[in-house]
């Protein structure tokens, strides 16, 4: 699990100062297997369609799930925001282009 209280990362996500989202957000893997973070500070939960919900693993918005198997891309998110939710592809699955 990150140590968010002192992970510069998203201190600065947080902030809108990130010179690289990519690299922090979405599919990464990891030393015990994989890792997909989702920075959404509205919600109140956040789940990989398929796959199960997301750790809120920090109050600033910051959703995290570890599998031992790479989700298959590209993954949908779904948030909730009380009654209403919100069904997405995670942006940070997709390779970045420039």
């Amino acid at each position: 699990m990150l140590n968010t209280s002192v992970d510069s990362r998203l201190l600065d996500l947080a902030a809108g100062r990130s010179h690289d989202p990519f690299g922090f957000l979405g599919w990464h893997p990891g030393p015990e297997g994989h890792v997909v973070r989702v920075f959404d500070p509205h919600a109140d939960s956040v789940e990989i369609i398929g796959l199960g919900p997301m750790e809120k693993t920090d109050a600033r918005g910051l959703f995290e799930w570890h599998g031992q198997s790479a989700p298959e891309l590209p993954y949908r998110i779904r948030s909730s925001y009380g009654h209403a939710g919100h069904e997405r592809h995670d942006p940070y699955c997709f390779p970045p282009l420039l």
